[in-house]
């Protein structure tokens, strides 16, 4: 990973189970994707090698409403939703 860049980590899950194989993006706070990962086995996902910046998590899974998160703020700490 280059200086300056973090990681991005987290689960998605509902109030029973991780969910594999959801779509999770990050964006820009204009809403520009900048990267896009599906979630493991267990519902993890990890986005790697990212500038500091304000950026937006969206995820989406067929049967549920997509979700977005609040924007956040990222800076040279790796950031765990």
């Amino acid at each position: 990973m280059a200086s300056g860049q973090s990681t991005i980590s987290g689960k998605i899950s509902d109030n029973q189970r991780g969910l594999p194989s959801t779509t999770v993006l990050l964006l820009t706070s204009d809403s520009t994707m900048v990267k896009g990962v599906a979630t493991d086995s267990i519902g993890e996902f990890i986005f790697e090698a990212i500038n500091p910046g304000k950026y937006i998590i969206s995820a989406s899974m067929v049967g549920y409403r997509k979700f977005f998160s609040r924007p956040f703020e990222l800076g040279q700490e790796s950031f765990e939703l």
